[in-house]
């Protein structure tokens, strides 16, 4: 649920910043998902669950701070985290119970959520691809405008007398 509050928070308010922060904590999460879902024993879960644990925080700050960051519309943006991470903890165990009871399988419910993850992952890499081509697409075009400038100016300034 984090993550929609984060692609909500892309769209509405613009990104102002670089978005590594959000791939880092979805690739931890991820790997501290597939590493719990295949964990032969105990002691392999310490570390996933730490490096979870570590992604979630960096994620709730970021989103806090994103929600914080436009001052006209703070309360709103703040309400939105806030209504988001309250329906993740209400439904996220509710989901998790219906999976592991449907599947019978105990690490059922990690791999739905890694599942889901991995396809929020894809739609996000589409969408910053689809940026990235828009944000170089403009570049060039800036760039192309500038340099028939500068020759436009260069012809004038070059008198053809005989």
């Amino acid at each position: 649920m984090m993550f929609v509050a984060f692609l909500i928070a892309a769209r509405t308010a613009h990104w102002r910043f670089r978005r590594y922060p959000l791939h880092l904590c979805t690739g931890l999460i991820a790997a501290g998902l597939a590493v719990i879902a295949l964990a032969p024993s105990a002691g392999w879960l310490v570390l996933p669950f730490i490096a979870f644990g570590l992604a979630q925080g960096l994620a709730f700050a970021l989103s806090v701070y994103y929600s914080l960051y436009l001052p006209a519309s703070r309360a709103t943006y703040v309400g939105v985290h806030e209504a988001m991470l309250a329906s993740a903890m209400a439904l996220g165990p509710i989901l998790g119970g219906k999976i592991d009871d449907a599947s019978g399988q105990a690490r059922a419910p990690y791999w739905a959520c890694f599942a889901a993850l991995a396809l929020f992952w894809m739609i996000l890499a589409i969408l910053d691809g689809r940026r990235n081509a828009k944000r170089c697409a403009l570049k060039a075009a800036r760039e192309r405008r500038s340099f028939d400038l500068r020759i436009r100016r260069a012809s004038r300034s070059i008198s053809f007398t005989s």
